[in-house]
């Protein structure tokens, strides 16, 4: 595994807990799903995976943290506490 998977392996989900975030942060950056797939190393069938699920409680899934990483470098987080959303936030 190259030093770039291997840091973002142990990151968290970014506060992504469902897959309407991914989607909302797709629509807030207006970027394709092969443009975040590709953002994030992965396939883009991963994301649309992702997307119509639900993260389970505790676990940090490494496609759920590279879509937050990706996210979060285009100036995007999730939250999920009160509710779940998407924000831009200040680089």
């Amino acid at each position: 595994m190259s030093d770039r998977l291997e840091r973002r392996a142990g990151q968290p989900t970014g506060g992504i807990v469902c897959g309407a975030q991914i989607k909302a942060a797709r629509a807030m950056l207006n970027l394709k799903r092969d443009d975040l797939a590709s953002a994030a190393g992965l396939h883009p069938n991963a994301v649309k995976y992702w997307e119509a699920r639900r993260v389970p409680h505790g676990e940090r899934p490494y496609a759920v943290a590279c879509i937050a990483h990706a996210l979060r470098q285009r100036g995007v987080e999730a939250f999920s506490d009160p509710a779940p959303g998407v924000r831009f936030v200040h680089k």
